[in-house]
């Protein structure tokens, strides 16, 4: 299959192409705000529908893989399930129970975990969190991780969706990105977690070191034909330094061939966390945690674990990333949030659009019913200038993207951002250190004063 030669060239040729980068913008407001263990939130406050899990343990670590990751230690694993555990007593008796839509254990390699520990981590969240009955339970894994016996286990532990990094069915772009599975490896994997799951996930990567526009359009064709599995997560390669990379107007190729391809297949493509990193979906599969936390109005989600990132009560919550200082917090009666911003009403306003776009679709009235204001108002000069670049505009109550504003999503997010937060650099893992440290210093204070 061809390309839409007409939208990559519309792509590349949009006088705003050089602002096009593929940044996971995960939360807003991006400023961290330093807390000692206390979660400013009650239990009046709080509508969480979902949780996010980190789970940081990986059997090697993948070097294009940007989150917060440590090797597979069985002690720092233990270290790990005691404190999680704490961690969801905790939550349970400040928030209460709620009905749960979501669990997503994500990483990390959350599959790295035995089937009895995740049992014993869902049966915790069902008692003291929140009902599962109804949940869309997710778990990241590792091709090689996915055997028989241990995709049948974590199903029967109560995962009911499974979603595997395979990241490329060609052997040398395999070698190439460094990864430590076989395309052998990634069939096989598929082909397991196909037998044992209703709804299957896979990840791919583009923009590889060596790979031409052809190669991952036959890349995508090969996924698009597996029986099975219903959806597709494509996401463009980031590395510190991509002069050994594709360009980016390659990359911007390789986005609309992801899309044209999978079409073509029955996907839709209903999501995007970054403008190359695109969710496809079919047979009425979107992932449930994916939608809802993006999706205008946003749900509340609870994040546990090293890293994780929650949004609960109004307050944007990160984990501190360090193990040993995530099981040392708890085990002292603390929380281990390293920063807690609560969202002013003008950065909520804008929090709402800056994610919902994400899913290519805002809707206005619920915006109207939540703040008792008109967002066309509000934000005018923000629409009309998307508006005049072609990327969204407002029609039946709906802010909606463009097939050109799909490709250029970053774009259409930071145009949402405040003044305030236009120059704070989104949170990455040297930020997150950081406030780890100063949230550290605070924690060490509250305890001499305890003494």
């Amino acid at each position: 299959m061809m390309q839409d030669q007409s939208l990559a060239s519309r792509v590349v040729g949009h006088h705003i192409f050089a602002e096009r980068e593929s940044q996971y913008i995960r939360w807003y407001p991006k400023t961290l705000t330093a807390v000692a263990g206390v979660a400013p939130i009650t239990r009046q406050d709080s509508r969480f529908a979902g949780i996010y899990i980190h789970v940081p343990f990986c059997d090697q670590l993948c070097g294009f893989c940007p989150f917060n990751k440590i090797e597979s230690r069985n002690d720092l694993i233990d270290l790990f399930l005691c404190a999680l555990e704490k961690e969801i007593i905790s939550y349970g008796k400040l928030l209460g129970r709620r009905d749960l839509r979501f669990v997503y254990l994500g990483g990390g390699t959350p599959s790295s975990l035995k089937p009895s520990q995740i049992e014993r981590i869902l049966s915790l969240i069902d008692y003291h969190l929140g009902g599962l009955s109804g949940a869309e339970i997710t778990l990241e894994s590792h091709p090689l991780h996915l055997k028989p016996d241990y995709a049948r286990g974590v199903r029967l532990a109560g995962v009911n969706r499974i979603s595997s990094g395979i990241q490329s069915l060609d052997e040398s772009t395999l070698r190439r990105i460094g990864a430590y599975h076989s395309q052998e490896h990634a069939i096989a994997a598929i082909q397991t977690s196909v037998s044992e799951f209703d709804s299957v996930a896979i990840d791919l990567l583009f923009r590889c070191r060596g790979q031409t526009v052809a190669d991952w359009e036959s890349q995508v064709a090969a996924v698009g034909n597996l029986i099975g599995v219903d959806h597709v997560s494509c996401y463009s390669l980031v590395l510190k330094n991509d002069a050994e990379q594709p360009s980016a107007a390659t990359d911007a190729q390789m986005a609309v061939v992801a899309g044209d391809v999978l079409a073509s297949y029955g996907f839709e493509h209903y999501a995007s966390c970054a403008s190359s990193g695109m969710d496809f979906a079919r047979n009425g599969r979107k992932s449930v945690y994916e939608e809802l936390h993006w999706k205008a109005p946003q749900v509340e989600f609870l994040g546990l674990g090293p890293g994780a990132l929650g949004f609960v009560g109004g307050v944007v919550t990160i984990n501190g990333l360090s193990v040993p200082r995530y099981a040392a917090a708890i085990n002292r009666g603390f929380l281990p949030l390293v920063s807690a911003t609560r969202v002013s009403k003008d950065e909520m306003m804008r929090r709402y659009f800056v994610l919902g776009v994400k899913t290519f679709f805002v809707e206005l009235r619920p915006f109207c019913e939540l703040f008792d204001e008109d967002p066309e108002k509000i934000f005018k000069d923000e629409i009309q200038l998307l508006e005049r670049d072609g990327l969204a505009f407002v029609e039946n109550d709906l802010l909606t993207l463009t097939t050109v504003g799909r490709l250029f999503v970053d774009c259409v997010s930071s145009r949402f951002f405040s003044k305030e937060e236009r120059n704070v650099p989104h949170p990455e893992e040297p930020e997150i250190r950081r406030i780890e440290l100063t949230a550290q210093r605070l924690l060490d204070g509250l305890g001499a004063r305890r003494a």
